[in-house]
C-alpha cells in the first residue's frame, strides 16, 4: 500500500485537512473498508489527535483519504513534527500506511 505526500508543514490554530491517495498494490479490493488515524508527537510517542477519517474510493485499488480536525482542536497542538499514519480494515486485513511527518509551526496571525 503506497499514500501521498510525506512531509507536510502544518500551522498551529488552523484547520487542518489533507488529503490523501492511497493505492493498494495487493490484496482484495477497497469494498467494505474503513480506517483510524492518529497524530502523535515524534519526540515521544504521546498521542495528540484522533483525526476524523473520510475515505472515498476511486477504484477497487485506490481510494483518497481526508484527515481533518477543526481549527479549534488544533490551537493547543505542540510545536515540532507528529508522526501520522492510517490504518485501515477491510476484508479481514489490517494494515497501515506509511508514516509521514506533520512538521507544526507557530501561526503569527492569533485571535483574541
Amino acid at each position: 500500500m503506497t499514500l501521498t505526500p510525506k512531509t507536510l508543514t502544518f500551522k498551529r490554530g488552523d484547520s487542518f485537512e489533507q488529503t490523501l491517495r492511497v493505492q493498494l498494490t495487493e490484496g482484495p479490493p477497497l469494498t467494505d473498508l474503513s480506517a483510524t488515524a492518529q497524530a502523535r508527537r515524534a519526540s515521544n510517542d504521546e498521542e495528540v489527535a484522533e483525526l476524523d477519517v473520510d475515505l472515498r474510493p476511486v477504484s477497487a485499488t485506490e481510494a483518497l483519504v481526508v484527515l481533518s480536525r477543526p481549527y479549534r482542536d488544533t490551537e493547543t497542538w505542540p510545536l515540532g513534527i507528529l508522526l501520522i499514519d492510517v490504518q485501515f480494515d477491510w476484508a479481514g486485513l489490517r494494515l497501515s500506511t506509511q508514516t509521514f511527518q506533520v512538521k507544526v509551526i507557530a501561526d503569527v496571525t492569533r485571535h483574541a
